[in-house]
């Protein structure tokens, strides 16, 4: 959560690892309060589980 109280999230059909070494080149991973990856659930596209 940010100094606005506004909870960020991000969906994203690439593997944890992947999306986790990306995001932390970036020096965003620890922006976001939730991160769900395609590996992370069931059904991946076109199905909405992630979401």
């Amino acid at each position: 959560m940010d100094e606005t109280g506004i909870k960020k999230a991000v969906a994203t059909n690439s593997h944890y690892e992947d999306a986790m070494f990306y995001m932390s080149k970036a020096g965003v991973a620890n922006r976001f309060d939730e991160i769900v990856t395609g590996d992370m659930i069931t059904r991946g596209k076109p199905n909405p589980d992630i979401f």
